[in-house]
């Protein structure tokens, strides 16, 4: 299957504050997937960043 999406070890952060510690992320085509976490833990962060609206601070 061809890689639809791909992020190696991405990171933001932002006024000194780390928002999304370094991930790797590889998304293939017809896979689903489900991001699940903590209010602040860097959800919206990620799929800003995989979506082109935010730039990452590293990867």
């Amino acid at each position: 299957m061809a890689v639809v999406l791909n992020l190696g070890r991405v990171s933001f952060i932002r006024d000194d504050r780390p928002i999304l510690a370094p991930i790797s992320w590889k998304v293939r085509d017809g896979e689903r997937w489900l991001i699940l976490g903590a209010n602040g833990s860097g959800k919206t962060t990620l799929l800003r960043i995989a979506s082109l609206y935010e730039h990452p601070s590293s990867g």
